[in-house]
């Protein structure tokens, strides 16, 4: 980030640019880039509940090669304040390991 971050201060400056970005870190932005007029808006998104993560789990399963009886809701239920990467590497190493 730190070579870009010259270049995207120059783009933001000129006002016409809308930027959405996300992190799992903002205790470690530069100011420069979260000072307002910039990156001055954040908006927290909290990990999914026990439905959102079903749903992940299903919307990523869809291609994998899988048993018909699948039981999403306990695996979410096992997966208690994880997040969406996190869902799709359980999906991932199951995968690879049924294989």
């Amino acid at each position: 980030m730190r070579r870009r971050e010259p270049h995207l201060l120059m783009e933001v400056a000129g006002g016409n640019v809308i930027t959405i970005a996300s992190t799992n870190r903002p205790d470690i932005l530069d100011p420069a880039l979260v000072r307002p007029g910039r990156f001055d808006r954040k908006i927290f998104i909290p990990k999914p509940g026990l439905i959102g993560r079903v749903e992940i789990l299903k919307v990523h399963a869809r291609k994998k090669p899988k048993s018909e009886d699948v039981d999403y809701a306990a695996v979410a239920a096992m997966t208690d304040r994880m997040v969406g990467a996190e869902l799709v590497n359980i999906l991932e190493v199951a995968a690879i390991h049924d294989a």
